[in-house]
């Protein structure tokens, strides 16, 4: 069985699509802190923003929906 090697550019947006991930949930979780203790808002609106950043990005990943888009945007 041989393997198909893949492009070095793959390798870095990979790389980049991770450091990103990690960035993204670093922040994520620092933000909640300040919104709810400086800022002084109670902690479900801070569980309402997280849950609609989550809901969107996982909407934005979903085949169907990417697959239709970029069919569309490609005519």
């Amino acid at each position: 069985m041989t393997r198909a090697r893949l492009d070095l550019r793959i390798w870095q947006m990979a790389f980049a699509r991770a450091v990103n991930t990690m960035g993204l949930s670093l922040v994520m979780s620092f933000l909640g802190i300040y919104i709810v203790e400086t800022r002084g808002y109670p902690a479900w609106t801070y569980g309402l923003i997280a849950l609609v950043a989550n809901f969107g990005q996982s909407m934005s990943n979903a085949w169907p929906v990417t697959s239709r888009i970029g069919s569309a945007a490609g005519r």
